[in-house]
């Protein structure tokens, strides 16, 4: 990779909409700019107005870009197909690549290594959630998990880091007690800086995404109205 890369950063996994530059250089990586609004229904209306935002905070165009790393999910359906959507657009109208990475490994990569394991849970429906575990034997497949089954996988002492704090204590306090660390609810958006490094390394290992082939990565069936 050559030196001053800039990365696009979008992540729309969840309640906030995010936005980022992230750049590249053969020293090491930064987050040049970013901006977020806090608010699920304001992706579709907002996204691009903070990419447009950023790109002038940073100072460059967007022809200056050479990639886009955006959340591939797990997480809200409607927010991951809008940021997937705005993506492709991009990417094909700019001949740039574009580099999915899973908004459970973004969410991971500041507290990797702090403890024994880190898991990260994301609510997928009521009683249900996405859980990724990542440990020194490496990262499990994202799954669908009640309480009781990803308890039960749980290697503490362990982060959890997860977007409903106080739902997920109800099953931990009795059992698990100070064995488990939870940083809350801000720690459960999936940080720009950890997007565009995981981008880098996927740009590297040529692993680019086709095109016509990115799609979300929903974990289970939508089961929303057709």
């Amino acid at each position: 990779m050559q030196e001053n890369k800039y990365i696009l950063c979008l992540d729309t996994s969840g309640e906030d909409c995010q936005a980022g530059i992230y750049e590249k250089s053969a020293e090491s990586g930064r987050l040049l700019a970013s901006a977020v609004v806090r608010n699920r229904r304001a992706h579709s209306e907002r996204l691009l107005e903070l990419v447009d935002h950023v790109l002038g905070y940073a100072d460059i165009s967007k022809n200056d870009l050479s990639a886009i790393s955006v959340s591939l999910g797990p997480g809200s359906f409607t927010g991951l197909r809008i940021g997937v959507s705005v993506a492709k657009g991009l990417g094909l109208a700019l001949g740039i690549h574009v580099i999915p990475v899973s908004s459970h490994d973004a969410l991971s990569r500041p507290f990797l290594g702090m403890l024994n394991s880190v898991m990260v849970l994301t609510i997928a429906r009521k009683g249900e959630w996405y859980v990724t575990k990542f440990s020194s034997g490496g990262r499990s497949e994202t799954g669908v998990m009640t309480a009781d089954q990803w308890k039960s996988v749980m290697e503490p002492p362990v982060i959890l880091l997860c977007d409903d704090p106080d739902m997920v204590k109800k099953h931990l306090i009795e059992e698990f007690g100070k064995n488990v660390w939870m940083p809350g609810w801000s720690a459960c958006t999936p940080d720009l800086e950890s997007l565009g490094a995981l981008a880098c390394a996927k740009w590297v290992a040529g692993e680019i995404a086709v095109l016509d082939e990115l799609a979300p990565e929903y974990v289970q069936p939508f089961l929303g109205k057709v």
